[in-house]
């Protein structure tokens, strides 16, 4: 929010590059150096992407299990959570394969650094290629490793997100066809945030 005018502020990430957005996490720059020298105010959380809004989510959700209830005789909600963030854990599962090919790759080129020295003589190209091919594998691991833990936390939050807003939705349309706010109390689902085990949906049928 701005302080002066009450507006949102524009998030950076909006306008952030690939390497910045992906790799680097610069963008988050500007608040970091902020919060470095005063306290944060609730005026200077940036607007959310339209990607991570609730109601996209929810939307992105709530058609997919629509889809899903019309064309299947057993519908179920793993369907559309595919559908929803499965583009995403795909790219998390390429990182995963990336990075676990490029650990075991530095072991074979220490083995052959080791080698250049005590088989055969010593092999002074070979030693320094394998040295070379082995700080680039740790290059590349080190780039992946972290982009792969944030975006399986933001496809994780995304789903939560979704699920949360979907029934949150449901609640209201329940309430606003019955006006009987008691029916709701008696039958529907809360979601509830919890920090040991974190978010769970409970349905509670007190009739």
């Amino acid at each position: 929010m701005d302080k002066g005018n009450g507006q949102s502020l524009e998030n950076p990430a909006a306008k952030a590059n690939i390497y910045s957005a992906n790799v680097s996490q610069s963008w988050m720059n500007g608040i970091f150096k902020k919060g470095s020298k005063e306290p944060l105010e609730e005026t200077d959380i940036r607007e959310v992407l339209e990607r991570d809004s609730a109601h996209h989510l929810a939307t992105k959700l709530q058609r997919a299990w629509d889809h899903e209830v019309k064309t299947s005789k057993k519908p179920r909600l793993l369907v559309p959570l595919i559908k929803v963030a499965g583009v995403k854990y795909f790219f998390s599962i390429v990182y995963v394969i990336i990075e676990m090919a490029a650990r075991i790759i530095q072991s074979v080129f220490i083995g052959q650094i080791v080698g250049a020295f005590y088989v055969g003589g010593v092999d002074r190209n070979n030693g320094y290629l394998a040295a070379t091919l082995l700080t680039l594998c740790t290059f590349i691991e080190t780039i992946i490793h972290h982009p792969l833990f944030m975006e399986s936390l933001r496809t994780g939050i995304d789903v939560r997100v979704a699920l949360s807003a979907v029934v949150y939705n449901k609640v209201i349309e329940i309430v606003a066809k019955t006006g009987d706010i008691p029916l709701v109390h008696k039958k529907t689902c809360h979601v509830f945030v919890s920090k040991h085990s974190g978010m769970r949906l409970h349905s509670y049928n007190r009739s």
